[in-house]
């Protein structure tokens, strides 16, 4: 299940870079059973309930987030509570789209509990997911999206 949703969530973030900066990123690396994240930079945590509970999460170096609201917003004087805004609407855009195209095609329905947005030195520990972390590169910094389930695969 996991790898499915992985994919989901592979289709669901080329779909957004597309749309908003019209750049494809290209995945460099999927490593599984990652459950230690420690970065400088901005994360946001979305859960998933209903037929299993599991969380993504999605890093973004504030170079690429930065990129991301200014070409969103249209505008050049991004200030960081904007930067956090744009990283939450990304998660939700972002596990939106992959939770439906999983539900689209599986018996084991998800929904979204609404993110959380954590910016500075991060480290994010989950015991008890099976997870897969998908790394990125992209034309304007480091990101990656890491998600997990409980219970295995």
């Amino acid at each position: 299940m996991i790898d499915k949703l992985s994919r989901c969530f592979i289709r669901a973030i080329d779909d957004i870079f597309l749309g908003f900066i019209e750049f494809i990123p290209e995945v460099q690396d999927i490593r599984e059973n990652t459950d230690e994240i420690n970065e400088e930079g901005t994360v946001s945590v979305v859960g998933f309930v209903g037929g299993r509970r599991g969380r993504a999460i999605l890093y973004y170096d504030n170079e690429l987030l930065m990129f991301f609201a200014k070409n969103m917003l249209g505008q050049e004087e991004i200030d960081e509570e904007i930067l956090l805004e744009t990283a939450a609407e990304l998660n939700n855009i972002i596990s939106g789209n992959a939770v439906t195209y999983f539900n689209d095609d599986s018996e084991t329905k998800l929904r979204l509990i609404p993110p959380s947005v954590f910016s500075g030195r991060l480290k994010v520990v989950s015991p008890k997911i099976t997870s897969k972390q998908i790394i990125y590169k992209t034309i304007a910094g480091k990101f990656f999206a890491n998600i997990g389930l409980e219970g295995g695969k």
